[in-house]
């Protein structure tokens, strides 16, 4: 990036797995670009902006940047293909919003409310597409530790929108869709129900592998396992998507989840005990992110120390596969690995 990109501006890192997602998702809700002639023939698709808070480096600011103007996709500047047209910011932190900056810059309004937003400050949906980013911000937190980030009410809003206007337009949920399972479902099905494409996820399953190590389709696969260093919820769907996204190529294909079993502090250990997630695997992975053998798993020199927890996932066998493919991810406090 160059600084002719501010207030969007920061160093760039490369291109990577997790840049190329983010040119994916605009790629998803944008027309085919065949050079300039393209671009000029069709009209570009408008897009409402729509986020719980942008700061410098959220996810409002990484994933916005990329589709305010021309990002690298090997090496090679790409127009997004869409334009930003009305921006919603659910809380704005003061000095450190950059929801003001971003408005002055690219000259984009910024509403009070979603359905505002969405009709572009007219009385009917006036966008083609609806970016939702409900990560960071100010939010309460369950009893579980997990951010009650309002991506269920901003995905209702919009909904709401589109049904008084009789038009449906396709919708991006940054990362997952609640930290309510009954929510989540809701909200898939709705969008099923109405016919909403409607996409889920973040960059992290196409980040930059090291090593870059791609399973050929029908592996045998007997377990996995992939550690984390971050919080509950928020970085443990970065470490279940990372493992899907390795696995889901397995022999026999797509079976289905048999249990999930959430383990905290020392039952984490016990399980591996008893021979319930291999902790063999556990170092090599951790081995492979170091670079060097690790005597304690419970304890990575160099950061803090923290309760470990782990999700232990059994998929149902798949035909011909020796056992069902366990996943975790295991213990909060250790850098990321795969």
């Amino acid at each position: 990036m160059n600084d002719s990109r501010l207030p969007l501006a920061a160093c760039d890192d490369g291109i990577s797995r997790r840049r190329l997602l983010q040119g994916v998702a605009g790629g998803a809700l944008a027309l085919p670009l065949a050079g300039a002639l393209a671009a000029v023939a069709k009209p570009r698709p408008r897009v409402a902006a729509v986020y719980t808070i942008c700061t410098h480096r959220s996810h409002a600011h990484v994933i916005l940047e990329n589709f305010l103007g021309p990002y690298l996709f090997n090496g090679v500047p790409t127009d997004p293909g869409v334009d930003i047209v009305s921006i919603y910011a659910d809380q704005r932190p003061g000095k450190a919003d950059m929801t003001d900056a971003i408005s002055k810059a690219y000259k984009l309004p910024v509403f009070k409310t979603i359905n505002d937003a969405l009709c572009v400050g007219g009385k009917s949906l006036a966008v083609d597409a609806v970016l939702s980013i409900g990560e960071h911000g100010s939010y309460p937190r369950t009893e579980l530790g997990q951010v009650k980030y309002p991506r269920k009410r901003f995905f209702d809003e919009m909904v709401a929108t589109m049904k008084r206007s009789g038009r449906f337009v396709p919708i991006f949920n940054d990362k997952h869709l609640s930290y309510r399972w009954d929510w989540a479902r809701e909200m898939y099905q709705t969008a099923q129900e109405l016919k909403i494409p409607f996409m889920a996820g973040s960059s992290v399953p196409l980040a930059t592998r090291r090593p870059n190590l791609e399973l050929p389709p029908g592996q045998l696969i007997d377990e996995a396992i992939s550690i984390h260093g971050g919080p509950l919820e928020s970085y443990d769907f970065h470490g279940l998507e990372l493992l899907q996204s390795m696995i889901e190529s397995r022999k026999g294909g797509e079976t289905g989840v048999a249990s999930v079993e959430f383990l905290a502090d020392d039952a984490v250990w016990q399980a591996a005990k008893q021979g319930r997630w291999s902790i063999d695997l556990a170092h090599e992975a951790m081995k492979a992110e170091l670079g060097k053998p690790l005597e304690d798993l419970r304890f990575v020199p160099g950061e803090t120390k923290r309760p470990a927890h782990a999700l232990l996932i059994k998929y149902r066998t798949a035909p011909g596969a020796r056992s069902c493919v366990s996943v975790r991810t295991a213990p909060a406090g250790t850098s990321p690995a795969g």
